[in-house]
């Protein structure tokens, strides 16, 4: 089993129909358990990551609304001051 998804360094794994294909690679059933460990922490690990990455859109989404909030009342004294120079 793999310590952490960092140390994993069985990213990919052969299906057993490829391993069989092989005649000289022969996978043992704790070899396949393994690596069948790993990709499940490798999943965990990058779902996690998904979980974060979609918290933070969401945070830049809440930010840029609130921005785009305010600008009319950035554009407001512009404008006032605009009309205050025409005669």
């Amino acid at each position: 089993m793999c310590a952490s998804a960092a140390a994993c360094t069985c990213y990919w794994a052969p299906t057993r129909t490829q391993v069989a294909d092989q005649d000289t690679a022969q996978v043992s059933d704790q070899e396949a358990g393994e690596s069948e460990d790993c990709i499940a922490e490798l999943i965990a690990t990058l779902w996690e990551q998904l979980q974060a990455e979609r918290q933070a859109h969401a945070e830049a989404r809440r930010l840029l609304a609130a921005a785009l909030e305010r600008i009319p009342a950035i554009e407001a004294p512009l404008e006032a001051s605009e009309t205050a120079d025409e005669p």
